[in-house]
């Protein structure tokens, strides 16, 4: 009779630690993003960045970047890979930074459906 005792093994695999409980719903907490609903502008709002200090960067890898943090497709224009920045940033919501980015070097953004953006 094997089997009642596999079936023991396998819900006690299931069921939680005590000691690892706390520590999964912190991290949760921490990492979670924004909700799937919220609007590409909304989101870039929500999502601040603390530090950011560029000197001579791709414009395209830190619009990459941005995009990701603000969990956001991004479509870029091939004029936009060759550019290099340099900025430093405290404390701006996503979408600041990239007006600030796009706007010195003579780019606009357009925001496309629930969670796109488009660079030209």
């Amino acid at each position: 009779m094997r089997w009642p005792w596999m079936v023991i093994l396998f819900l006690g695999a299931c069921l939680p630690s005590a000691a690892g409980t706390p520590d999964r719903a912190a991290s949760a907490a921490t990492v979670e993003p924004p909700p799937a609903h919220h609007h590409p502008k909304r989101r870039l709002m929500d999502v601040r960045v603390q530090n950011l200090d560029l000197r001579n960067a791709s414009l395209f890898d830190t619009l990459r970047f941005l995009a990701d943090r603000a969990h956001v497709q991004l479509a870029i224009d091939p004029e936009v890979r060759d550019r290099k920045v340099t900025i430093k940033i405290k404390d701006l919501p996503v979408l600041q930074v990239l007006e600030l980015l796009l706007y010195s070097e003579g780019l606009d953004y357009q925001l496309l459906g629930a969670d796109a953006i488009r660079v030209r």
